[in-house]
């Protein structure tokens, strides 16, 4: 046998489709199980639409729909389904069971894709939309965003409350120390000019483009180089290396520095969240958040994503260079202070 199959995202039962690719007329049969205790079985005989458009089935008679409702599941419960005789288990199970809808403001380079990773995993693909910036054009995916259980994107705040209704979320975001942090993008967007990503890169605007072959054009080692990049940003530049942390806590400030008298507008809105984290205290603001979830917390089920080490020559324990970036991540330090100071912090 070779079982292929989806659960479908969760609505008042739990449903999907599956079935043998060696054998696909033959009908099965699926398993439930909750917290380790079989509580259902049933047959894969419905008409699943979406099994057929995607060209997996070609009838589309293959769908399952328990009748175990979704009322009787808690929080923190383990949801299994599989292949009854073979025990397969099927895409997006097994997955812990939530009644709370989370948002997550993900400020790149935060350590967001660990938190994507882990909540994806654990909700099941079919619970969770990551990315949401891909599709704030798509009517009907934004309004499944508002049944998900996870919902996360490079977002601004003020954008994301257009897009959503942010108060059946729970918010949450991390913030990361500013000085690593603009580090870390600037490593990254050069790291983007060179031949192993240049199929990624191909997929960006040319606007980001030539931002990348400047920094890849760059002596990242050289000091005068670099001051004299700062000095010189241009306006696309500047949304995205000055102070840019900050920048996803207001609305769009299109080609201008920022300078303290934006803080206030940043901090405020800070306190529209329920979770405040920060990069070097995850595991405290995952636990925190596995806690508002009513999920078991363990350390070792953590798996950190998008780490890169490479500087490029930045001499980044140098104070002459801390002073030339200053102007980049002034603001964002008085920002971050806040932060530590809320760090954990919930409601």
């Amino acid at each position: 046998m070779r079982i292929t199959g989806e659960i479908s995202p969760l609505n008042t039962v739990i449903r999907g489709w599956l079935f043998d690719e060696m054998s696909p007329l033959k009908r099965l049969h699926v398993t439930l199980a909750v917290n380790g205790e079989v509580v259902e079985n049933c047959r894969a005989w419905r008409y699943r639409g979406q099994a057929r458009k995607k060209g997996s089935h070609r009838t589309g008679f293959c769908g399952f729909q328990f009748r175990y409702p979704l009322q009787r599941l808690r929080d923190g419960d383990v949801v299994d389904v599989f292949e009854t005789s073979s025990g397969t288990r099927i895409g997006g199970a097994p997955f812990i069971f939530t009644s709370k809808q989370i948002f997550f403001m993900h400020i790149a380079k935060t350590a967001g894709s660990a938190l994507n990773a882990y909540m994806v995993n654990r909700t099941g693909a079919q619970n969770a939309y990551v990315h949401i910036e891909a599709m704030v054009s798509n009517t009907a995916k934004m309004r499944r965003c508002q049944k998900k259980a996870f919902v996360s994107g490079h977002v601004r705040y003020k954008d994301a409350s257009q897009l959503l209704d942010l108060s059946r979320f729970y918010r949450v975001t991390l913030l990361r120390e500013p000085y690593s942090h603009l580090i870390s993008n600037l490593a990254w967007t050069k790291r983007l000019s060179e031949e192993r990503s240049k199929e990624l890169l191909l997929e960006k605007s040319e606007r980001f483009q030539r931002v990348v072959r400047r920094l890849g054009n760059m002596d990242f080692s050289d000091l005068n180089q670099l001051e004299a990049f700062v000095s010189g940003l241009s306006p696309l530049e500047i949304q995205l290396f000055d102070n840019y942390q900050t920048r996803f806590c207001m609305p769009v400030v299109v080609g201008e520095r920022l300078t303290e008298a934006h803080l206030q507008s940043a901090r405020d809105t800070l306190n529209q969240f329920d979770l405040i984290g920060t990069n070097d205290r995850f595991e405290l603001f995952l636990q925190r958040l596995c806690d508002h979830l009513g999920w078991p917390f363990r350390a070792t089920d953590l798996e950190r994503k998008n780490v890169h080490s490479e500087r490029f020559g930045l001499p980044v324990e140098s104070d002459e260079l801390r002073r030339i970036l200053r102007p980049l991540y002034e603001v964002d330090e008085k920002l971050y202070q806040s932060a530590v100071e809320w760090s954990p912090r919930t409601r």
